[in-house]
């Protein structure tokens, strides 16, 4: 409407103002997840070259070698973002991880100095394993914090495929997180990628957040990993991913009836009846030989057993010896 009003008959915008931006304050982060890679993960780096040593992907060679992951910190930056302040509406956080970014902390202050906070929305992509509370004080200066937390699984699933996070740091978090729910957070999503590891079992995440707190949403939106291919749920077989469309049939009415009076519910049944209709989409089962000695070498690289993390089932396609 605002573009509209400021757009003369020539269809010239007059004084365009940012409304919203994201920003992807670098690759600092200190995890490294199983489907990440050093385009968003300084852990990755020594990983990458080890798991990939002879076939590494030039492009993310040169990310790791021309790292300028400073820029968030550069004089340049802040003289443009403290020209387009006034107008902004939301700022997305994105990383790397975020919430370790030393630009973050310096972006807030500045908005909060300002005195235009009160007119900005924040929202978070983020890890959620280092929360700092002091940050807690800081967004109630804020019209709203709306904070997506990427997780995939729970418990033992969840370190394997988080490596090197430990469940009860991160559901520690989370329950912090929603006693500030109301507060100075005003929503708190849950944003699972499905993926190779917990295709088979990505209902006992869904599960496990319903019984945390009414007020913990799911991110409706279904993100089906892609990239790495040899990571992705594609590469089952047609045996392997019926198998897992019956898992999620028997989930959806079983959390229907024990979940009956939860408003809840719906997100997460249509988040797990998409799932069950995409993986059937593309088929790269022929990929799933490349995927098990990947992932095997990677185990041998972090010094871990996938059949210690892992249910039987999805260890089974995971790797070959373990």
């Amino acid at each position: 409407e605002l573009l509209l009003q400021n757009t003369d008959e020539s269809g010239y915008l007059n004084n365009p103002a940012i409304k919203y931006i994201e920003l992807r304050l670098g690759r600092i982060c200190n995890l490294r997840c199983r489907f990440c890679s050093p385009v968003n993960s300084t852990g990755w780096d020594i990983d990458y070259q080890k798991l990939y040593e002879g076939h590494e992907n030039e492009s993310i060679q040169n990310i790791i070698k021309n790292d300028s992951d400073n820029w968030s910190e550069s004089d340049w930056f802040f003289n443009w973002f403290e020209s387009t302040i006034k107008t902004l509406d939301t700022i997305q956080f994105a990383g790397g991880e975020p919430l370790i970014s030393p630009a973050h902390k310096k972006i807030i202050d500045k908005l909060i100095s300002d005195k235009v906070s009160k007119n900005i929305n924040l929202v978070y992509v983020t890890n959620g394993t280092v929360l700092d509370q002091n940050l807690f004080e800081r967004w109630t200066h804020f019209k709203s914090i709306h904070i997506f937390i990427s997780l995939e699984g729970i418990e033992n699933n969840y370190e394997y495929q988080r490596w090197p996070a430990k469940w009860k740091n991160i559901e520690k978090n989370i329950v912090l997180m929603t006693t500030q729910l109301g507060k100075s957070i005003s929503k708190l999503t849950i944003q699972p990628h499905l993926n190779i590891f917990n295709v088979m079992n990505i209902s006992s995440l869904a599960i496990w957040c319903m019984e945390q707190s009414p007020l913990l949403n799911w991110n409706k939106q279904l993100n089906f990993l892609t990239e790495p291919k040899w990571l992705s749920a594609f590469i089952l077989t047609t045996e392997q991913k019926n198998q897992a469309i019956f898992y999620m049939h028997q989930n959806i009415e079983y959390i229907n009836k024990k979940f009956s009076e939860s408003t809840k519910k719906e997100d997460v049944i249509l988040w797990l009846s998409a799932a069950a209709e995409a993986i059937c989409k593309e088929d790269w089962s022929s990929l799933q030989t490349e995927s098990k000695r990947l992932n095997a070498k990677l185990d041998r690289i972090r010094g871990c057993k996938s059949s210690d993390y892992l249910d039987e089932i999805t260890n089974s396609f995971v790797c070959d010896q373990n």
